[in-house]
């Protein structure tokens, strides 16, 4: 038996682009129309970067993100079979001048499906940690966007996708400062002796952090000191100005900046 056909999209004759009344702007060679037909399956470039091809009644023929090149973007989708225990991978250029493939791939690890693997050639150079279930994660990067990863596990097969946080811009967030304020409850002590701007910093980095102090707390306790970097995660129950003369602390609440431009003493994050 010979190799398997190789892919390609039977009688597709060019790629055009075309106006809102579907005249013709651009094709590739061997198009010799100015028009489009009703029957030419249309391609589309959506906004996340696919070039999805359809057939006529609107099935999806084929798509870019189904085959990965050296980058992964949000909504692309590294995947691996149950099935057949093949998948795609994204391969690294040869070199920054040459789109070749090279030498590094990405992809799941075939073995076992429960790790993502970098290889180097055949040889695994790198891997993640075991995944264990249904998960989703997130971060943040350093320009304020989040990223959120999700693992899928189907009986067909299992995925791995991510997507920036989209359709709103990034607001960035700032900490007005509330002196002499009585401490409210169901607060967290967060772990560590951090440096005042480093519980700022851990508040910042957690969505349901609301507000934070960084108090004058200490404990008679063998273990010394407590950690002086106070959150709160929700509503805070029972806030109230009570002055310094009953021991207030500075409660530095959560705003968006825009919403407290006008507030003295702002701290952005």
């Amino acid at each position: 038996m010979g190799p398997p056909p190789a892919p390609r999209l039977p009688y597709y004759p060019s790629l055009g682009v075309s106006d809102p009344d579907g005249r013709v702007l651009w094709s590739t060679p061997g198009a010799g129309s100015t028009s489009s037909s009703s029957s030419s399956p249309p391609a589309l470039l959506t906004n996340e970067g696919n070039l999805v091809v359809r057939s006529p009644n609107g099935t999806v023929v084929w798509q870019s993100f189904d085959h990965p090149t050296d980058t992964f973007v949000p909504g692309m989708k590294v995947r691996l079979s149950h099935l057949t225990g093949e998948g795609n991978r994204i391969v690294s250029w040869k070199s920054p001048g040459d789109p070749a493939a090279g030498s590094f791939s990405y992809g799941l690890d075939p073995g076992t499906s429960l790790q993502l693997l970098m290889w180097n050639g055949t040889r695994p150079y790198w891997r993640t940690p075991v995944w264990k279930g249904y998960a989703v994660a997130s971060m943040y990067l350093s320009a304020g966007t989040v990223l959120y990863t999700a693992i899928v596990d189907t009986e067909e097969e299992i995925s791995i996708a991510f997507t920036l946080s989209g359709g709103a811009a990034p607001t960035r967030v700032g900490f007005v400062p509330m002196p002499t304020m009585k401490v409210p409850d169901k607060f967290s002590l967060d772990a560590g002796n951090r440096s005042a701007e480093e519980c700022a910093a851990r508040c910042a980095a957690n969505c349901s952090c609301e507000a934070y102090a960084y108090a004058n707390l200490q404990s008679s306790s063998a273990k010394g000191e407590l950690s002086r970097c106070i959150v709160w995660a929700g509503e805070l129950v029972d806030a109230q100005m009570i002055g310094p003369r009953w021991g207030g602390e500075t409660l530095y609440l959560r705003v968006p900046v825009a919403a407290a431009s006008t507030s003295p003493g702002i701290e952005t994050s």
